[in-house]
């Protein structure tokens, strides 16, 4: 692997560069820094195992940046908290940043804040597997979870969905909307339990600019902005 990966170190900031095209790589994500971020790119998929890792982005750099546009697993290790916070000089849209697919297993917990942006920004789709622990979206300057990267094509629908089978997923303190599946995303709701505390006047617990498909599951909504929505869909496209 040391042939395929490299590692750059300034202070608490690591950026790490994968070259490998075949190979996934396995990434093990732990300790904690006030002042600290991790970026990884490459062209390949890969897995990171979250083990108590606490990350708060003193730059302009999301606490967690993944530029590669491939699939990334996330897996929460039982029993472990991680934590990821950015700050408001961030200029990537989220506090965890994910530039592809992602997919979130494992039963420990995640807890993410966004003070520049969204809290979790993810690119394309976004899978919540039946597998999934707690998630806990505790504030956010605008969305607490978006899906898209803001292209606006109609036909890149499928890419922007969000896809919960499992987890305790709940979002509080959103500036804008809570969940919000952009550029004609669809959600599909199949299992978990998700709670969506809407208080800012003009939010949206729920939004999808094409289709909600509830299958199962439970959705929890608190509501009490003047003018806020608790789901909100567009079947005929972008609003």
């Amino acid at each position: 692997l040391q042939k395929v990966v490299t590692a750059n170190i300034n202070g608490g900031h690591v950026t790490i560069i994968s070259s490998t095209t075949d190979q996934e790589i396995l990434y093990t994500l732990s300790g904690s820094s006030s002042n600290g971020s991790l970026t990884i790119n490459g062209n390949y998929k890969f897995t990171m195992h979250l083990k108590g890792v606490s990350l708060t982005s003193g730059n302009a750099l999301p606490a967690l940046n993944i530029l590669c546009g491939k699939r990334i697993e996330m897996k929460m290790m039982k029993g472990t908290t991680n934590s990821f916070e950015d700050n408001a000089m961030n200029t990537s849209k989220g506090a965890v940043y994910i530039k592809g697919h992602l997919e979130v297993k494992g039963k420990g917990t995640l807890n993410v804040t966004g003070k520049s942006s969204h809290a979790l920004k993810v690119g394309e789709y976004c899978q919540f597997k039946s597998s999934t622990g707690d998630v806990n979206i505790l504030s956010a300057v605008s969305d607490g979870i978006h899906c898209g990267d803001g292209s606006k094509v109609a036909e890149d629908y499928e890419d922007n969905r969000l896809i919960v089978n499992g987890g305790n997923i709940t979002v509080s303190n959103c500036k804008s909307d809570c969940i919000d599946c952009d550029d004609y995303g669809t959600a599909i709701i199949n299992g978990g339990t998700i709670n969506l505390n809407v208080s800012q006047s003009d939010g949206t617990g729920l939004k999808a600019d094409s289709i909600v498909y509830m299958n199962g599951g439970t959705i929890n909504l608190n509501v009490t902005g003047n003018i806020s929505e608790g789901i909100r869909y567009c079947y005929a496209g972008y609003f």
